[in-house]
């Protein structure tokens, strides 16, 4: 059930990107933003994270992932209020973009510190699995994680830069990597 929250989670982030990009004004490009796309993905991280610790059975980090959907709803519940994440737009040649609000860095800390907790979950388990078909498996996890944070170059957008947001491309693929 929880790959499946994150594939959710993930059509929720892309259907709401593309209407955001594409939005009419800014007003409307904004409030894509603080409501729904924040809400696919303010758990992208914690989702795999928390799969992972169900795959490995890491049952000592179960309040991890706990403590980490609750920061993530915190921080949802921030940027749908006041758009502290997320503080306004900028438009580029390619659609509206998001500019960081005060509360953006520490989220990109939570999503990184989730990140790095699934990417080590996923070693550590690599390096434990005692048997081939275990290894090949999260070898292509590990695959897919390294592919899928290459998503977060549209943090880069967001802090100014005229770059592109294909972000989802990379999480796409990590989210077919899970599923095989």
């Amino acid at each position: 059930i929880v790959f499946f929250i994150f594939t959710v989670s993930i059509a929720i982030w892309q259907i709401s990107s593309f209407i955001y990009h594409s939005a009419a004004n800014e007003d409307i490009a904004f409030f894509w933003t603080k409501h729904l796309l924040f809400l696919g993905i303010c758990f992208i991280h914690v989702l795999p994270y928390h799969f992972s610790v169900l795959m490995l059975d890491l049952k000592n980090q179960k309040k991890f992932a706990v403590i980490g959907y609750i920061i993530g709803a915190v921080f949802y519940i921030s940027e749908a209020a006041g758009g502290y994440i997320v503080s306004g737009q900028q438009r580029s040649y390619w659609g509206y973009s998001g500019t960081l609000g005060p509360l953006a860095i520490p989220y990109i800390a939570f999503f990184y510190v989730y990140s790095t907790a699934l990417t080590l979950n996923c070693y550590l388990g690599y390096k434990r699995a005692t048997t081939d078909a275990e290894r090949l498996k999260l070898k292509y996890l590990l695959i897919g994680l390294l592919i899928g944070t290459v998503g977060s170059i549209d943090f880069l957008g967001m802090a100014g830069y005229n770059v592109y947001q294909f972000g989802y491309l990379f999480v796409d693929a990590l989210a077919v990597i899970m599923a095989y």
